[in-house]
């Protein structure tokens, strides 16, 4: 058994109220629809990170998984 990182990305415009906690949620439940289970125990790696144009953001959301 050796562990893998798996990235998830979440793209979503700069709206107000989608949170960090929204996005580890969405890639969590991504990852588990591909048959990928995030390692228990871990916290995700998140970054909000933005393009040359300032109203596109995004979340990227990076699990630990076995497999």
């Amino acid at each position: 058994m050796f562990a893998m990182s798996a990235l998830e990305t979440i793209c979503v415009a700069d709206v107000p109220g989608f949170t960090e906690g929204d996005a580890v949620t969405l890639a969590r439940t991504r990852l588990r629809i591909r048959g990928i289970d995030p390692s228990h125990g871990f916290q995700p790696r998140v970054e909000r990170l933005g393009l040359s144009n300032a109203a596109v953001r995004f979340w990227q959301v990076s699990f630990l998984v076995e497999r």
